[in-house]
Formats: C-alpha cells, structure tokens, sequence
C-alpha cells in the first residue's frame, strides 16, 4: 500500500499533537475502545486536516454507527466539521450514479 501512495503522488497525513488529543477525546467519549487507539488517530488526522471523509472496512472499531455518531459529537464540540465515514462502495457508486 505504501508503494502504490508514491506511484500515485497520494499525500501522507502526519498526525499532530491535536490528532492524539483529539483521538483521546473520541476514546473517552466511548466512540473507540481504549485498546485501539491507532483507529482513534485514524480519524483525528483526517478531521483535523478537514477531510471529507475516511474511507474503511473496520466495521468493529471505525465504520459503525455508533463511531459516526460520537465522534460528529466530539467533532463539532472541538470545532471541527463532519468527516463522513463510508466505504469505498459507497463513495463510488455515488460517483457513478451523479455521472448518470
């Protein structure tokens, strides 16, 4: 995977003192278990860097309901927008269906 983020110039998020405090935020607020903190991060980087969305198969820890919920919460308490979590699936159909 890394190989193919140099083939195809995909920029590489760093995460930032304020993705681990935000991280930390989406734990205590019970959106991530403790243990997967890595998930936690995941997230953080992609809000604080205001993307539009995360794009995962982690149904246990990142793509579920609940996760969305908790973590739009602790987005907009902390200032930071939606970024939508959805599978690959969902954003190219999307896609295909505007091109229609």
């Amino acid at each position: 995977m890394l190989n193919l983020m140099d083939e195809y110039g995909i920029t590489r998020l760093e995460g930032e003192d304020e993705a681990y405090r935000l991280a930390e935020l989406y734990v205590k607020s019970g959106a991530i278990p403790k243990n997967f903190r890595f998930d936690a991060a995941h997230i953080a980087v992609a809000s604080i860097n205001r993307l539009d969305c995360i794009l995962s198969y982690n149904f246990k820890h990142i793509n579920r309901l609940k996760t969305k919920i908790l973590t739009e919460k602790v987005n907009r308490a902390e200032g930071y927008g939606i970024t939508a979590i959805c599978t690959a699936k969902e954003v190219l159909d999307d896609e295909q269906y505007n091109e229609e």
